[in-house]
């Protein structure tokens, strides 16, 4: 009898099943008729009869059984051979042996390699019906547990990952201070294995539900790291689970946080003071010239004046500083020969450092940078005065200028990193000098930080020069060692637009007038010395007091100015730039010269700082104004009067 053409297809198998498939292989019509007619009261068995092992492992093959019924006596198969035969196509279902012998021993070997049960052949059918069920019910149980155990294992498995990748550390102890398992990241903190660890003592005090810190030592420096730690259960004993937590990195956002306010501190401070500093400098150093004529032929008197304007320009040169730090300075970014520059300052190096200490120039030729020509000198000479602290017995400093590749695999230690290979001018400052311990080293771009005796630093040279470089798009890498020397590599991003060759210092007095200046300044002392100077030089001044006055002066018509010479940052809700957009916009070959100590970041974006526009910083001489006035008179027409250029697309 082959397999019911009616049977349908059995479906996978479900806990409780609603229809349960069983195979029944059985070479007699009469047994396999009493054990169908057996469960005709369960309408829920349906039976695929077969009468051969060979149709019963295709039966198996092709569908999904909650049971099989075997007869081991079939026309193809015998015994044992039946058996396996049919493990090998299903390994899962299970299989009740329906035999006709009476064998506890066959029935045990049988059970034994893997079957579900063994009925003795009879007029009871209702026993094979019922061993069939307990059969199936013992499946369903095994499965059940195989899939919870499955899970579990897949549970574990994520949690491994989860506490194997954790960026803690994290310690199991016993109650008897025990380590019982550690994680990778332990592993790391306690530069140990974990077979080192486990079942050594842990050595620190656990305390649940409290957060402590412990210090690990180690071959170099020691960690120290936060630990938590929380009562758990392990293997059935009282244990403590311990997370720790590497502060290291911690710590130093931290300094980097206080850094960052420090630097903001010095920011705000720069900004609030040095408009107003540097007018009252520029009236020291300002006043201190004129006195000078005066008092040409009474030395003692010029020994005081010179005092007075030493101090003068040493707080002139520590708010720049001030400034510079914080990126508030104003600056005039223009193409330069980065060696021209420093051959210029050979000689004030040489006067700077002394004559004990020999001075080496390594310059290769046309190494173009975009900087402001002041603050490249600023740089030069703090490093320059520091090296000359760093040899107080004599020696060499080195100062070389090249060409230079960099990538991103050569970053600055204190610099920005490269984003692709590039093109930059490296300047090299080295000296001979006592050098740097680690600590020093460390903090050395740091401001306020200062390895000199009390009166003699401000800890600002550093932190000004790493903000010039900064500000300029370049690095700046320290190396030294204590007893040996410093070296410091300064790289600028290479330019190719034309060295701007300045103008070389008038050797007689400016020429003034004639020509009418329009002075706007609202520091009334500033506005007094400035229009001494300019009519001392035969030039008419109309002075305004803020941009307000200056608009209604102009509004007058009653003089043609030639020039604005205006302060940037004036009280009253006209700043300089607007005064000039406004005044320009009806006298467009009027000429514009701004003063300032200091701008912000807002003045900044309005364009003063265009190639165009000239500036006199704050504090500056008498000379320096009359030299800046014929500057400005002798531009050609501004811009705005000429036709616009039509854009390139």
């Amino acid at each position: 009898m082959g397999p019911s053409k009616d049977t349908p297809r059995p479906s996978t198998r479900a806990s409780p099943p609603s229809v349960v498939n069983l195979l029944l292989v059985e070479d007699s019509p009469v047994d396999a008729f009493l054990v169908q007619a057996a469960s005709a009261a369960s309408p829920c068995l349906k039976w695929t009869h077969v009468e051969a092992v060979r149709e019963a492992a295709r039966c198996l093959s092709e569908a999904k059984f909650d049971a099989v019924l075997l007869d081991l006596g079939l026309p193809d198969s015998q015994g044992f051979d039946t058996f396996e035969q049919l493990r090998q196509v299903d390994p899962e279902v299970p299989i009740v042996i329906h035999s006709g012998l009476n064998d506890a021993t066959l029935a045990a070997s049988l059970v034994q390699r893997g079957a579900q049960g063994y009925v003795v052949k009879g007029p009871d059918a209702d026993r094979v019906i019922e061993s069939l069920r307990q059969a199936i019910e013992r499946d369903q149980m095994r499965r059940e547990l195989s899939r919870r155990e499955a899970e579990l294992c897949a549970s574990e498995g994520r949690l491994r990952k989860i506490i194997d990748g954790n960026v803690d550390g994290i310690v199991i102890v016993d109650s008897a201070g025990i380590v019982r398992f550690v994680n990778p990241t332990a592993e790391s903190l306690f530069a140990c294995s974990s077979e080192e660890l486990v079942g050594t003592q842990f050595g620190f005090p656990v305390v649940p539900r409290k957060r402590t810190e412990i210090v690990i030592p180690g071959s170099g420096a020691t960690t120290t790291v936060e630990m938590r730690a929380v009562e758990i259960d392990w293997e059935g004993e009282r244990a403590y689970c311990a997370s720790l937590r590497d502060l290291t990195k911690h710590r130093e956002l931290e300094q980097q946080l206080q850094q960052a306010r420090k630097v903001e501190a010095v920011g705000l401070l720069a900004g609030g003071v040095a408009h107003d500093f540097n007018n009252i400098l520029t009236i020291i150093l300002g006043y201190c010239d004129l006195l000078a004529e005066d008092v040409a032929g009474q030395p003692a008197a010029l020994r005081s004046l010179n005092e007075i304007r030493e101090a003068g320009e040493r707080a002139s040169a520590l708010t720049r500083q001030l400034l510079a730090f914080s990126r508030k300075e104003v600056v005039a970014p223009e193409s330069l020969d980065l060696g021209e520059i420093v051959t210029n300052l050979s000689k004030m190096l040489r006067r700077l450092i002394g004559e004990d200490i020999e001075l080496v120039t390594n310059l290769d030729p046309d190494c173009r940078v975009l900087a402001d020509r002041g603050q490249i000198e600023q740089v030069l000479i703090n490093l320059a005065a520091n090296a000359r602290d760093a040899m107080p017995d004599g020696g060499r400093l080195s100062v070389t200028v090249r060409e230079v590749v960099r990538d991103a695999a050569t970053p600055g230690e204190h610099g920005r990193r490269p984003s692709e290979p590039r093109r930059f001018v490296e300047l090299t400052i080295a000296d001979s000098g006592i050098g740097m311990n680690e600590e020093a080293r460390r903090h050395a771009f740091e401001p306020f930080f200062t390895t000199k005796e009390k009166g003699h630093g401000t800890g600002l040279g550093l932190a000004t020069v790493q903000a010039i470089v900064k500000q300029c798009g370049g690095g700046i890498r320290v190396d030294s060692s204590a007893g040996c020397g410093t070296r410091f590599e300064i790289w600028f991003p290479r330019t190719e637009r034309a060295v701007t060759r300045s103008r070389a210092a008038h050797d007689s007095p400016t020429p003034g007038g004639p020509a009418t200046v329009l002075l706007a300044e609202d520091d009334e002392s500033i506005r007094k010395l400035a229009r001494r100077l300019l009519e001392a030089s035969n030039y008419r001044v109309v002075e305004a007091a803020n941009g307000e006055e200056a608009l209604e002066i102009a509004a007058g018509g009653r003089d043609a100015f030639d020039l604005l010479l205006t302060d940037v940052v004036m009280s009253g809700r006209i700043s300089g730039r607007e005064l000039a957009d406004r005044l320009r916009a009806d006298r467009r070959d009027l000429r514009v010269l701004y003063m300032s100590g200091y701008t912000d970041d807002e003045i900044l974006k309005r364009g003063v700082l265009r190639e165009d526009v000239l500036l006199l910083h704050k504090p500056f001489t008498p000379r320096r104004l009359l030299e800046k006035v014929r500057e400005a008179l002798d531009q050609p027409q501004p811009s705005a009067a000429r036709p616009a250029r039509r854009r390139q697309r």
